[in-house]
């Protein structure tokens, strides 16, 4: 089978293979790929064995895989390496079990540019499961909204983006590995999020991100290895943020953080609450609670810490129970400490 370049990127809106139903007219669709090209591009929808975008649609014919519009539309992007950014008023809906076939299938995977698949303002219905599925293109889901839940425990891939996303339901991602950055940018988990064990060889960057498991862990991040840095920066947190156990080579950022989970919120609970548990954990940059704000106990017991550990300017509520409102007990600290 003769190999596609990836750069290549015909003018879609305007592509008449993009609708494929009925395409005879094959002059009028190479005029059309040539619209705004120069030099004019060779239009492979004529080519059946060269046209990406043709077999990936071809492909769920065989399959028997309905695809609406808007995954169609998907299909087509993802061929050439661009990204669709759905607005307005138009179908934005995409189901799960279909993007699950487009990243499991052995042959659809194979049509995919290596600039993955990357869309902005889709409607997920139905339960995502990427479980133990390995993924070797970026996957960029942005500005987007999960109605069910996610599940990407032992997922692998290169990079992986929910910027700006909602997720309605639960997200299990225990284990996972990304070589990559994980970015949770501005990410809302209705549910919390589960991503123990998990491995990150860039940065986790859940920035402004907003975790909401009332009464239970909602942050729950126990032994993950992040290469990089871990950001919670500006991020609100309504229940735990567990953190024992983890390893992370850079920073722990939880600068203007918002962490609230106290025994007012967990009446019948037998067992001491904490609102940040950072216990056992291996930092090899510097710890920066600045002017966060905590609700609730911070466990920080037998840390190692590379760098400084600075809550200058932070503040913990903590007037419940017989324990104090931070112990950072047997914890080494390689640079100063500000508080």
């Amino acid at each position: 089978m003769k190999t596609v370049d990836n750069s290549f990127k015909p003018p879609i809106e305007k592509c008449l293979g993009y609708w494929y139903e009925g395409m005879q007219n094959r002059a009028e669709l190479t005029a059309l790929c040539r619209v705004g090209s120069n030099p004019p591009l060779q239009c492979m929808f004529d080519q059946p064995m060269s046209c990406k975008g043709r077999m990936l649609i071809e492909l769920t014919r065989s399959s028997s895989t309905f695809i609406t519009d808007i995954e169609r539309r998907l299909l087509w992007y993802a061929a050439f390496g661009q990204e669709l950014v759905c607005k307005g008023n138009e179908s934005r809906i995409v189901k799960a079990g279909f993007l699950q076939w487009l990243l499991t299938n052995p042959e659809a995977v194979k049509l995919i540019s290596t600039n993955g698949i990357r869309a902005k303002g889709i409607i997920i219905k139905g339960n995502l499961n990427l479980e133990n599925v390995t993924i070797n293109f970026p996957v960029v889901l942005e500005e987007s909204y999960f109605q069910d839940s996610i599940n990407l425990t032992d997922t692998k891939t290169f990079f992986l983006s929910l910027k700006d996303s909602i997720c309605n339901s639960t997200i299990e991602a225990r284990r996972i590995m990304v070589k990559g950055n994980f970015l949770l940018y501005n990410f809302r988990a209705k549910k919390g999020i589960d991503i123990r064990g998990a491995n990150i060889s860039g940065d986790l960057d859940c920035r402004k991100g907003r975790f909401i498991n009332k009464g239970d862990k909602a942050f729950w991040a126990g032994h993950i290895q992040v290469d990089g840095n871990l950001f919670l920066t500006d991020s609100y947190v309504k229940g735990e943020v567990n953190l024992s156990g983890a390893k992370i080579g850079g920073n722990l950022d939880c600068i203007n953080g918002k962490f609230t989970n106290s025994e007012i919120d967990n009446p019948s609970s037998p067992n001491e609450i904490h609102a940040l548990d950072t216990s056992l954990a291996e930092v090899g940059g510097e710890v920066c609670f600045n002017s966060f704000e905590v609700t609730g106990h911070v466990l920080a017991l037998e840390m190692k810490i590379g760098g400084d550990f600075d809550c200058t300017g932070g503040s913990i509520k903590h007037e419940e129970g017989n324990c104090h409102a931070i112990s950072i007990d047997r914890s080494s600290i390689g640079g100063s400490v500000g508080c």
